[in-house]
């Protein structure tokens, strides 16, 4: 591979013909499609080899089936569990060194409560740590425009979970506003966030 940059790297594990159509991305000169039929251990290792040749992005979106607290790619779903358990403290931050990269994730109700705050603090831990980033989501369901291929939330909160370069700090987002407490701290959702065994 001779190109060691883009803007965009875009995981795709939707695998019917219809999904695919509905939820494929613009391809441009700037963006690395990584399109999975195999899940989860394809995905590590062909992000591996990524690492391995040197290759870095500013951002990430994965597409796949969502629901509170997780996302399919392809027959696997990723939970806060696995992102701690198989990204977090595994290198896989290095594809993304640059400060404020976004992790996005188009899957349907990915950032739902009751686990959507946890699923998003441990994807943006594992993936935006090295020079801090966001990872952020939707409380709905998505809908894909076929003539953009881009995917609309009509209703629904978007929550962002931003971490500090080294992953130590975490702040909390709803519909782009800072959560904070009554002095205007920065604090965590009301609703707390829901690290049960999932």
């Amino acid at each position: 591979m001779g190109r060691k940059y883009y803007e965009l790297l875009s995981i795709d594990s939707v695998d019917t013909l219809r999904s695919r159509m509905v939820f494929k991305r613009e391809s441009s000169d700037d963006s690395y499609s990584m399109h999975l039929e195999y899940g989860l251990s394809e995905m590590k290792r062909r992000m591996r080899e990524l690492i391995q040749d040197g290759v870095t992005f500013r951002n990430c979106i994965i597409t796949g089936h969502g629901s509170s607290g997780h996302i399919k790619v392809c027959s696997d779903s990723i939970t806060r569990r696995v992102w701690y358990n198989h990204f977090y403290r595994q290198g896989f931050d290095r594809l993304f060194p640059n400060a404020n990269g976004r992790l996005y994730f188009g899957g349907c109700n990915v950032a739902e409560d009751p686990h959507g705050w946890a699923f998003l603090a441990a994807a943006a831990r594992s993936l935006m740590s090295n020079g801090g980033g966001s990872a952020f989501g939707w409380t709905s369901l998505g809908f894909g425009s076929l003539f953009s291929g881009h995917e609309r939330h009509l209703w629904g909160d978007t929550k962002t979970v931003m971490v500090s370069a080294g992953g130590d700090t975490l702040r909390y987002y709803r519909n782009w506003n800072l959560i904070t407490d009554a002095e205007g701290n920065p604090t965590l959702p009301e609703e707390g966030v829901d690290e049960s065994d999932y």
